[in-house]
């Protein structure tokens, strides 16, 4: 009301610039109170990481389907490069070989079928001591099956997994697929 007003004695257009420059003002006082601001964030994405553990011992030299089964296991590996390199599109793929521990394997052409057990629990421990639960997006374990530790000992149609099996699925808190030759 007053700022009608104190414009009665001016023109009419006078009166209504004066009145927009008015209502601006008290427009911008309003978004001065609200304290607007920039924030720039600069996000870095880290990609987490699928390890395929891949089976090392002496019975991966037997043969398999059309070869020895560490052919087997190359062949297959051959075969799905283009799956593995969409998984590494978004991850980090880490191969590994594993008899009674795992080790990195920089070449799945070179894996050895030398050594002297088959401990897949021993191997997946080897995984959650190297990587946070929280940088794994899975595990594939490839394996003719064979185990001679932990899973080897389970009494067959026990309806309860050893608690070394679930103690190490519960650390790596990742999906475990297995892929049997």
């Amino acid at each position: 009301g007053l700022a009608w007003v104190n414009t009665k004695p001016l023109t009419g257009r006078r009166r209504t610039t004066l009145l927009a420059l008015r209502a601006t003002a008290v427009a911008l006082l309003c978004v001065l109170f609200l304290q607007p601001g920039v924030r720039l964030e600069h996000v870095t994405r880290v990609r987490n990481h699928v390890v395929m553990l891949l089976d090392a011992s002496r019975s991966m030299a037997l043969p398999g389907q059309d070869e020895a089964r560490t052919q087997d296991v190359q062949a297959m590996l051959a075969d799905q490069a283009g799956v593995i390199e969409g998984w590494r599109e978004d991850h980090q793929v880490d191969l590994f070989a594993f008899d009674d521990h795992a080790r990195p394997l920089a070449d799945p052409k070179a894996l050895p079928a030398n050594g002297d057990a088959t401990r897949v629990v021993a191997a997946l421990e080897d995984v959650a001591a190297r990587f946070q639960p929280e940088d794994l997006a899975a595990v594939v374990v490839v394996s003719d099956g064979a185990d001679t530790g932990v899973l080897g000992e389970a009494v067959p149609g026990a309806s309860e997994a050893p608690a070394g099996v679930t103690a190490v699925a519960a650390r790596l808190k990742a999906p475990i697929h297995t892929l049997f030759t």
